[in-house]
C-alpha cells in the first residue's frame, strides 16, 4: 500500500515538472533558442517583461492581436522605424492607424506619410525612446513631420517662397500662395520690411504689401513737385499736377522752402503756386546792347557730347539753328537713341526781376527740348528745368557777359 502511493507521488511530480517546462517554453517562451532570440534584437526592439498574459514582446498588444494585425508578436518596432508598435496602432485597435491611406498600417510602413521619405529620417523619435511625443514638427501645423506629407503648409512654412512665413502673412493680411499679393511687381517680402512694422510709404493705413496705389495717402507726391499730397490738399494746389498755375514754375518751387508759410511775392492773399507770374516787366530782361547772333549757337564741351546752347537777346521761341547746332541735334538724338538721358537747363542774365528770369530760362529748356523732340528724339527722354538769372558764368556787369548767361546747358547722362 505504501509504495503504490509513493509511486504515485513520483508520478505526480514528475508530471508537474513536464508540465512547468512545456508552459514556459512552448507558451511564454523563456527557454532554448526562443530566448536568445529576443536578447539578440537591437535596444530599440528588444522585448521588456511581458506586461500582459500572452504579451511576448512587452509592447501592450496581445500575442494574438499582433499575430492578426501582421506586426511581430516578439518585437516592440515590427518595422524598424523606431517607434513602438503600440503608438502605431493606435487607441483603436480595430481600426489601426494608416495615416496615408495606403492599406498598410503605420505599424508595418517604413514611409507613415507616403512622402518619399523613411519615417525613421524625419526625427521621428530624437530621443530613441520608441515614444515621439518629441518628434519634430518643422511648419507647426501640429501634425509631426514622419506624419505629414506637407512640411510647408504651417504657421512655420513659407509656401510662397517670398521669405514670410505662412504665420506672418496671415497676420499681415497677405497671400501666404501670392509673392506679390497687391500685384505691383514687388514682392511681398521687400515691400514689408519690418514684419513688426510694415511699411506704409504713402501713409494711407494699407500696407504697402497690400496697396496696388502708393500715390492716394497723404505723404506720397504722385506729381514729384517735393509737395506731399497732404501739403496740396492744405495750400489748395493740385497734387497731380506739379504746375498747377501753368507759368511754367514747379509748385514746390513757388511754395518755398516752409511748407506752413508759402510764397506770396505780390502779398496780395494768393501764394505764388496759385498765381501765374503776370506782373508787366518793367524792362527789358535782356535789352539790346551790341550785335549778336540771330541764331542758336552752341559749343560742345571737348571730352563729352554736353553742350551749351546760347540764344539770341531776350528770345525764347522759334530761333532758328546754326548749321553745327543742327548737326550737334543730330548726334544728340543718336545718344538718346542709345537709351541715354539728356537734362537741358534754362539760364539768364539779371536784367529784370527773378520770377520773370527763371519763367524765362524754363521757356528757353523747353525750347530745346521741342526742337529736339521735332527731329525725333522721346519725350521721355529729356528733362527740363531753370536757374534763371542764378548760375552765371561771367559777369553780368558787361554786354559779352550777360550774352555768354543767356543758354541753355544740355547734359548726356
Amino acid at each position: 500500500m505504501r509504495f503504490r502511493v509513493l509511486l504515485v507521488l513520483i508520478l505526480a511530480l514528475i508530471w508537474a515538472v513536464a508540465s512547468w517546462r512545456w508552459y514556459t517554453c512552448n507558451i511564454k517562451g523563456f527557454c532554448g533558442s526562443k530566448t536568445t532570440e529576443i536578447s539578440q534584437q537591437s535596444p530599440a526592439t528588444q522585448a521588456a517583461p511581458a506586461a500582459i498574459s500572452g504579451d511576448l514582446d512587452g509592447d501592450g498588444l496581445t500575442d494574438a492581436l499582433e499575430r492578426a494585425l501582421g506586426s511581430d508578436p516578439k518585437r516592440i518596432d515590427s518595422d524598424d522605424d523606431g517607434v513602438t508598435d503600440a503608438y502605431e496602432i493606435g487607441d483603436n485597435t480595430s481600426q489601426p492607424l494608416d495615416t496615408d491611406n495606403d492599406g498598410i498600417i503605420n505599424a508595418l510602413d517604413t514611409d507613415d506619410d507616403n512622402d518619399g521619405q523613411l519615417s525613421n529620417t524625419e526625427n521621428n523619435d530624437p530621443n530613441s525612446d520608441g515614444n515621439p511625443i518629441d518628434a519634430f514638427d518643422v511648419d507647426g501645423d501640429d501634425i509631426l513631420d514622419f506624419l505629414d506629407a506637407d512640411h510647408n503648409d504651417g504657421q512655420h512654412g513659407d509656401l510662397d517662397g517670398d521669405g514670410l512665413t505662412n504665420g506672418t502673412e496671415a497676420r499681415l493680411g497677405t497671400d501666404p500662395r501670392n509673392v506679390d499679393t497687391d500685384g505691383d511687381g514687388i514682392s511681398d517680402d521687400d515691400e514689408t520690411d519690418d514684419i513688426k512694422n510694415p511699411r506704409d510709404t504713402d501713409g494711407d493705413g494699407v500696407i504697402n504689401a497690400l496697396d496696388a496705389n502708393k500715390d492716394d495717402g497723404p505723404l506720397a507726391d504722385p506729381d514729384n513737385d517735393t509737395l506731399t499730397n497732404a501739403d496740396e490738399t492744405r495750400l489748395g494746389t493740385d497734387p497731380n499736377n506739379p504746375d498747377t498755375d501753368g507759368d511754367g514754375l514747379n509748385d514746390g518751387i513757388e511754395v518755398g522752402g516752409n511748407r506752413m508759410q508759402a510764397n506770396d511775392a505780390d502779398n496780395n492773399g494768393t501764394i505764388d503756386a496759385l498765381e501765374a507770374y503776370s506782373a508787366p516787366i518793367t524792362s527789358s530782361p535782356e535789352p539790346i546792347a551790341a550785335p549778336v547772333s540771330e541764331q542758336l549757337e552752341v559749343v560742345v564741351a571737348p571730352s563729352s557730347f554736353d553742350a551749351r546752347i546760347y540764344f539770341p537777346y531776350n528770345n525764347a521761341a522759334n530761333p532758328s539753328l546754326a548749321d553745327a547746332t543742327e548737326t550737334y541735334f543730330k548726334q544728340v538724338i543718336a545718344e538718346a537713341n542709345k537709351g541715354r538721358h539728356i537734362a537741358l537747363v534754362g539760364h539768364t542774365d539779371d536784367h529784370g526781376n527773378d520770377a520773370a528770369n527763371l519763367s524765362l530760362g524754363l521757356q528757353r529748356a523747353k525750347t530745346i527740348r521741342q526742337l529736339l523732340i521735332d527731329r525725333g528724339i522721346t519725350t521721355t527722354s529729356i528733362t527740363v528745368s531753370s536757374h534763371g538769372e542764378g548760375s552765371p558764368i561771367q559777369s553780368n556787369t558787361t554786354d559779352q557777359g550777360r550774352q555768354a548767361n543767356r543758354r541753355v546747358e544740355l547734359t548726356i547722362n
